[in-house]
């Protein structure tokens, strides 16, 4: 059995109905399922336009959330995740285009910043 591992593995057990122990081999390692995920948060400016309020509830559903309205168009919006699912929550956010602006953690800023440079050689090389 594997007990210091520093390797993170999801399972996805959604859709399995059944479940039976193999033979342990050397191909395959025995890895310990531990049910605590690493989890961490984003905060995000949300103005208000072309119903994108509305739609951020709708494309974030699946995530837990709390919104915060500052005025009358800005909404501070925190969105608690877990580390595997961060590439797909940053492709997200980047949907939303000038309505949002992710104000926390820095890492993340840091990501969305090198995913739109990115975009922008792209667009220059084109």
């Amino acid at each position: 059995m594997l007990r210091n591992s520093r390797f993170e593995v999801t399972l996805n057990l959604n859709r399995m109905l059944t479940v039976h122990p193999a033979k342990a081999t050397r191909k395959y390692l025995e890895l310990p399922i531990t049910a605590r995920r690493r989890q961490a948060q984003m905060t995000c400016i949300l103005v208000d336009k072309r119903k994108a309020l509305e739609r951020s509830m709708l494309h974030f559903a699946d995530y837990n959330k709390s919104t915060q309205r500052l005025d009358d168009t800005r909404y501070q919006l925190t969105i608690h995740y877990d580390l595997g699912d961060e590439t797909e929550l940053l492709i997200r956010l980047l949907s939303f285009g000038p309505f949002i602006t992710v104000t926390s953690p820095t890492e993340f800023v840091a990501k969305i910043k090198e995913r739109v440079d990115a975009q922008a050689q792209l667009l220059d090389n084109f």
